[in-house]
């Protein structure tokens, strides 16, 4: 079953885990093959154009929410040690 098919072409932040390390990635989420979602960023590099592509499995996804905002800059990675909280704790959706 493919949970996040309402959001394809549309800006996400998805926080994941690789891992002891907690990652977060934006970028458009351009498919869900019903175990891994697969996002797409576009950007320019020293006048080059580049495209970034990344592929997370559904098993690592600890949040993800819809972003409007293209020009967000993007969160530095937390390592989460046993026994200790996370040091940046994921946003609640209240």
């Amino acid at each position: 079953m493919q949970k996040f098919c309402s959001l394809i072409g549309k800006r996400i932040t998805v926080d994941y885990r690789a891992g002891d390390i907690r990652l977060t990635a934006m970028g458009t989420l351009t498919a869900d093959s019903g175990t891994f979602i697969y996002l797409e960023d576009r950007f320019s590099q020293k006048g080059n154009e580049k495209t970034l592509r990344l592929g997370i499995p559904y098993r690592c996804i600890i949040r993800l929410a819809e972003t409007g905002n293209k020009t967000a800059s993007m969160p530095h990675l937390v390592l989460d040690r046993p026994g200790e909280p996370p040091t940046n704790p994921p946003e609640t959706d209240s």
